[in-house]
């Protein structure tokens, strides 16, 4: 099993290609770093960029107290009066879990799910494009039909037919489960 996997590596590294493939191989990774590094500060940045900047208490149901302290210290160190929240986990996750604001927590939930997906200097449509562009275009160079091929010949769900049942199974058990919450909400 070792030496499969380490023999996979290999050919997943651009070992088994000709050398004029090799060198394709080679800038498709490169360009492939280079722009995935990009994306990722951009959502960073636009994560870092946003707020929800509270002033009235009530704004704050059902947050805990602790939580509601974090808030007031990111306030206070960025000279506002009230509470801030951001899309960093520490501050995101328990007031997604805990607000009784439903509106706030769609903003929260609308800004955090289309991070770096805006006209804007950090969109990062035109780079999700190009990157699974050059995914496909090196997935086809080592012989695969797309880019799951290639990443699942390692993982426990070892074929696209396989990542597809399960999603199947996963909806059919969590849907009901979903309403119920959504109906809660």
């Amino acid at each position: 099993m070792l030496l499969e996997k380490h023999y996979r590596n290999f050919i997943l590294g651009g070992a088994g290609l000709d050398q004029s493939k090799r060198s394709k191989f080679r800038e498709i990774s490169e360009e492939l770093s280079v722009l995935t590094v990009k994306f990722e500060e951009n959502v960073l940045e636009d994560t870092n960029l946003f707020e929800l900047h509270l002033t009235e208490k009530e704004d704050l149901s059902g947050l805990p107290e602790g939580v509601i302290e974090m808030a007031s210290m990111e306030a206070k160190s960025r000279k506002k009066e009230g509470w801030v929240f951001t899309l960093h986990f520490p501050s995101y996750v328990p007031f997604m879990k805990y607000s009784d604001k439903r509106a706030l927590r769609e903003k929260m939930f609308r800004a955090f799910s289309s991070r770096s997906f805006h006209e804007d200097k950090n969109d990062n449509r035109t780079l999700a494009f190009r990157i699974s562009t050059l995914r496909l275009e090196l997935s086809n160079l080592l012989g695969f039909k797309n880019y799951a091929e290639l990443v699942l010949g390692d993982r426990m769900a070892d074929s696209i037919a396989k990542v597809e049942t399960f999603l199947e199974e996963l909806h059919k058990a969590s849907y009901p489960a979903a309403l119920r919450i959504l109906k809660i909400l």
